[in-house]
């Protein structure tokens, strides 16, 4: 009794799930959003929802009995070719009896008058027992936009300028690439490069590759990650590789570009840029490179670096011009341009750098740097020299006028002394008092002082180079008289400063060398100035002399500022100075580098400190010769000469007469050449006198003619223009004497008694 009561409740309880399960069928049929037909055994559809009649364009009613062999679908496969009705997947799973899809298969929207793309499935249905299906069961999806994207990807992939892939991680297997991929690999098509390439046997470094994938699971992506790869031919490229990783798909995906070309005219560059530094840097030139908006130094050379220390990456005014507070108002960066704002070329400039306190001839121009940015090049080559030199040229030129107006002058002062001087001399020789005798002696130190100092001007102004008036001096006595002609510099200038410069002397006697006296005496006055100008708070110069055996050794010490390094490798160049234009030409040390050198000597800087002072050694060759004592004349020889006096000084010859005369000599005068001539033609003489500077002929050219006519006559030539005459002018002009003015007695008696010696007269003792 209870079973069938049982029964007719289970009966119940699933009719009533039955239709509760078809009211959610149908009510999910009618609101999904992929389109459902169902296609009965002929084909035609019997049943669609309403989202299969909106994917399709179609009323329901115009759905509804349509098979697929209607040729109103126009459905096409993705390559675009037409598809047979008989192919439709809801006619093979009909046919089949198997699950088709999903397919991707256009479809003709005739509302839109395009094609709809639509992922499609058939499943057959069947009945209870059956074999083959009553009906299909079709679902498809509009998938247009996710079509047309992959078709553009697929555009984009297939035509990219770049390599692109996709790769299995750890096999470096080929899934997918492009045409520039295969070229790139080496391989003439895509089929040919995915059957015989492998992505990771490809690389050249395979660690790079273990690191590239490291890098990818530790970021998820690289980009332009630099290597190299091995093509089919076997040569080697340079690429550069972005890409990111799909772990959980087992794949790369992503692009290279080949830079073998590019890193090829890089390292072109490279060799280009590196030989030009290393041109630049060997330069005798200060060179750099700035950019134009920023200042920034972006190279320096090694001259310029040593000379102002590491400047790269600095502003350039404040590196190279330090007392600027900002761009250096005569910055040329706008001169580099036309007005049309292109490069103008070359912009050539002269400039003092006063941070340096040097002159500089900069050729400034704009160039492309390696970055592509236009900067400036500046090449900076030191002119101080020339400057300096044109300096000295233009002050010699005045000085040089000065010097011969002063010459001149020294000229006229020697005739006026010898006035002076000859005057005294007569009065000494009257019958005077002691007293008188003292005075007029006193007088004659006065005047020979005169004549030291006149004489000294004239060297300074005009000195002999001949070599051959070498002749034996006692060094030590040069020096002692270079200390006097510098006292007024180191006792009298110093003093009117306000401080005290010493000089001390630990000299030898009787050291004699073969030289020029006039030349030595200028390098000791040169050296013992600098000394001094190197001490301007005062201190000490000490001179020492020793004895080598071959060679005499004088050092000058000063406790002076010292020289730095550059200073003291510089400071025997011509027109090197450091004390300015003003205070010197830089010729000076130079000069008495060349006289040492010329004397078969040395001159050296043997040590120096800034701030510790220096010294100077001077090393000359000894002579065996020693310079005979200067014959005093205490007797008087006997003979009387005839003697012709030519001068163009009333009181000269007033002096040479009276003194001649009174040394017992027949004395006969001429104030002019073209006199004397005359009177040689009528009488006959012993012994000419002539001075040199005279109007109308000369000195010289008298000389010349008596030389000629009367040759057994003896001539002494007298010159207020000082006492450097060379032997070859002596010798040419038959001259047997020279006498300086101011004349003193006993040169005059000492020329006499050297004539009548010459005639072979005896001494009267």
């Amino acid at each position: 009794m209870n079973q069938p009561k049982a029964l007719v409740q289970d009966l119940s309880e699933n009719e009533e799930s039955y239709h509760s399960n078809k009211e959610k069928f149908e009510y999910l049929f009618k609101n999904m959003s992929t389109g459902v037909v169902y296609h009965a055994a002929n084909g035609k559809i019997v049943s669609a929802n309403p989202s299969a009649a909106r994917i399709l364009g179609l009323t329901m009613d115009q759905l509804l009995g349509k098979t697929s062999m209607d040729p109103r679908w126009k459905m096409i496969h993705e390559d675009g070719t037409q598809v047979d009705g008989t192919v439709h997947p809801s006619m093979i799973a009909l046919k089949t009896g198997k699950k088709v899809g999903p397919v991707v298969r256009g479809v003709f929207h005739p509302e839109k008058d395009t094609y709809l793309w639509l992922q499609i499935s058939a499943i057959p249905l069947f009945r209870a027992g059956s074999t083959s299906p009553f009906q299909v069961f079709v679902t498809f999806d509009d998938i247009t936009d996710r079509v047309i994207a992959k078709k553009r990807y697929q555009s984009l992939f297939t035509n990219a300028q770049v390599a692109l892939f996709r790769t299995g991680i750890t096999d470096g297997k080929l899934y997918e690439i492009n045409k520039h991929y295969a070229e790139m690999a080496g391989y003439s098509s895509i089929e040919e490069c995915m059957a015989n390439f492998n992505a990771r046997k490809a690389w050249l470094v395979p660690d790079e590759r273990l690191k590239l994938i490291y890098d990818l699971r530790e970021n998820g992506h690289v980009s332009d990650f630099e290597t190299q790869i091995v093509r089919k031919d076997g040569s080697v490229i340079n690429i550069l590789f972005s890409a990111a990783i799909y772990p959980n798909k087992g794949f790369i995906e992503g692009s290279i570009v080949d830079i073998t070309k590019r890193k090829a005219a890089e390292d072109e560059i490279t060799v280009a840029h590196q030989r030009l530094k290393t041109i630049l840097d060997k330069m005798d030139a200060l060179v750099y490179v700035a950019d134009m908006e920023t200042y920034e130094i972006l190279f320096a050379n090694h001259p310029l670096k040593n000379q102002v220390g590491e400047v790269e990456g600095k502003t350039c005014w404040k590196a190279l011009h330090p007392e600027q507070d900002g761009p250096c108002d005569f910055c040329t960066n706008q001169k580099l341009f036309d007005e049309n704002g292109n490069l103008s070329g070359v912009y050539r400039w002269e400039h003092f750098n006063s941070s340096v306190g040097k002159w500089y001839a900069c050729q400034d121009m704009g160039i492309t740097w390696t970055d592509d940015r236009i900067v400036k090049l500046e090449i900076a080559t030191d002119i101080n020299e020339r400057k300096n030199s044109e300096a000295a040229i233009l002050k010699n030129q005045v000085l040089s006028a000065m010097g011969e107006i002063a010459y001149g002058v020294a000229h006229d002062f020697n005739n006026s002394l010898q006035g002076i001087f000859g005057n005294l001399e007569l009065a000494s020789m009257e019958n005077l008092s002691d007293d008188a005798l003292k005075y007029i002696e006193t007088a004659k130190s006065l005047a020979s002082d005169a004549a030291s100092r006149v004489k000294q001007l004239q060297f300074y102004g005009k000195k002999s180079n001949d070599p051959t008036n070498y002749i034996s001096i006692n060094i030590c006595d040069v020096v002692n008289e270079s200390i006097e002609q510098t006292r007024h510099l180191w006792k009298d200038e110093s003093e009117k400063l306000g401080i005290t410069i010493k000089v001390t002397a630990s000299l030898i006697e009787d050291r004699f060398i073969l030289g020029n006296q006039a030349e030595l005496r200028s390098v000791f006055y040169n050296i013992i100035k600098n000394s001094i100008q190197a001490m301007p708070d005062g201190g000490i110069i000490d001179i020492k002399a020793k004895d080598d055996g071959n060679f005499i050794s004088l050092t000058f010490s000063d406790t002076g500022i010292g020289m730095k390094e550059y200073v003291k490798q510089h400071v025997f160049r011509p027109f090197f100075s450091t004390k300015g234009f003003e205070q010197g030409k830089g010729l000076g040390l130079s000069i008495a580098y060349s006289i040492i050198r010329e004397h078969k000597g040395e001159l050296n800087i043997i040590s120096t400190a800034v701030g510790k002072g220096s010294t100077f050694e001077i090393r000359l060759p000894l002579s065996t010769h020693q310079k005979p004592p200067l014959n005093k004349v205490t007797t008087k020889l006997n003979g009387n000469l005839n003697i012709l006096w030519v001068d163009d000084e009333k009181s000269i010859l007033n002096y040479g007469k009276v003194m001649l005369s009174q040394l017992g000599n027949r004395v006969e005068v001429a104030l002019s050449a073209e006199r004397a001539l005359k009177l040689l033609e009528d009488h006959s003489y012993d012994l000419l006198i002539t001075d040199i500077g005279m109007p109308g002929m000369n000195g010289w050219q008298l000389a010349d003619q008596v030389k000629g006519k009367y040759p057994k006559m003896k001539i002494a030539v007298v010159t207020g223009w000082g006492d450097y005459i060379s032997n070859q002018q002596k010798i040419k002009s038959g001259v047997s004497f020279l006498l300086g003015k101011p004349i003193s007695k006993d040169e005059i008696q000492d020329i006499i008694n050297s004539v009548i010696t010459m005639k072979g007269n005896t001494l009267n003792i």
